[in-house]
């Protein structure tokens, strides 16, 4: 079991502090630090470091409110900058805000109801639900950290009957003001209709994670690709639990489709593997936990170096290569693919996860 301190759950956190930006609130779960950080076990030192004066001093934060049991994966903090004179607490339970007054967990209760009430709706495609479009359709714009907590909590998967498989807290600013968006935590989808947090829930082990990140070119539709030389495809969090080949090892939804239109396709194709680098899906390996998403760009640059020396061998004729990824997968990738002079489609850049698996059954259908 891999152990971490105090100090590197601080400095882990306050690196990536606005990615757990909600608004003008900042909400973390301690299980999400866990497993952006790759360990597991007892959050009672991860959530001493959320509540500590050397995080809240550090950061320049002010923690408003804490969800229950304590020290738990599902236990989250929420925060304003120090000074702020708004005060939002999170969580189910009943407690105060700084100015000791009681804070509605009635409203929580209601807005949990609502979402319920409008899955469907709110989630036709894969059940990913995002905080902005509750507060739309709530009213609730100036709620965030009740919507957040309704959605993250384990009432409403007990209601719902779903299993929250990852919540992501990402703060993207208004693009109509030309700001650059932030780059996002594993799997995560930017939204530019509204606030980006999103709570994705699964019934089942297929649900997709793909790490694709959305681009500035959405396509809209499965239209027709040309010739297609080469196919990468990125991993996937979901993974049988022994050893398998790289293609049959990786069992999401969004992974299985994405294959289903390679083979049926013909390219020649390849997985980018967070742990492995470059894969022939024939290739036979042991289930892994890791992700691009939690490496440092020093990291990420060296990845990228060691799948580009296992690629070159086989760029000779290449001309066109689709790629299945997200921006950290590509980012280091890309620029020498086109400088050697090859083509790089990537079909599926600025669609939000449910809209791929959307695009890709599209794409199946048309086969």
């Amino acid at each position: 079991m891999k152990k971490v301190t105090a100090s590197e759950i601080r400095r882990f956190v306050i690196a990536r502090l606005d990615s757990f930006r909600c608004g003008d609130q900042w909400v973390i779960r301690s299980g999400k630090v866990a497993q952006m950080m790759g360990y597991s076990g007892s959050m009672r030192n991860t959530c001493q470091v959320l509540r500590g004066d050397k995080f809240l001093r550090a950061t320049t934060l002010k923690l408003i409110g804490q969800t229950y049991p304590d020290d738990s994966t599902t236990t989250t903090f929420t925060y304003k900058r120090a000074g702020s004179t708004q005060a939002v607490p999170a969580g189910a339970d009943s407690s105060t805000d700084e100015a000791g007054e009681q804070v509605d967990a009635k409203l929580e209760t209601e807005v949990r109801q609502q979402v319920i009430e409008s899955l469907d709706e709110l989630a036709p495609l894969r059940r990913i639900i995002r905080a902005g479009e509750v507060a739309d359709s709530t009213g609730l714009e100036g709620r965030m950290a009740e919507v957040c907590s309704a959605i993250a909590g384990r009432r409403f998967q007990e209601d719902a009957h779903l299993d929250l498989e990852d919540a992501i807290f990402q703060h993207i600013p208004d693009p109509a003001r030309g700001a650059t968006e932030t780059d996002p935590d594993l799997s995560s989808d930017n939204d530019p209709t509204g606030p980006a947090t999103e709570c994705v829930e699964s019934s089942g082990p297929d649900a997709c994670d793909s790490g694709v990140e959305p681009g500035p070119d959405a396509t809209d539709s499965a239209k027709d690709l040309p010739a297609v030389d080469l196919c990468l495809v990125s991993c996937v969090k979901g993974k049988r639990s022994s050893a398998a080949p790289a293609k049959d090892l990786y069992i999401s939804d969004w992974f299985k489709k994405a294959r289903r239109i390679v083979e049926t396709e013909g390219w020649r194709w390849f997985v980018l593997s967070a742990k492995h680098g470059l894969l022939d899906p024939e290739e036979l390996i042991a289930p892994y936990e890791k992700t691009l998403d939690t490496m440092g760009a020093e990291e990420r640059r060296s990845w990228a170096n060691e799948v580009w020396e296992a690629l070159d061998p086989h760029l000779s004729g290449v001309r066109s290569i689709v790629v299945f990824a997200g921006q950290k997968y590509r980012e280091h990738l890309e620029p020498r693919l086109r400088e050697v002079g090859i083509e790089v489609r990537v079909p599926m850049e600025g669609l939000r996860r449910g809209d791929q698996l959307a695009w890709l059954k599209r794409r199946l259908d048309r086969q």
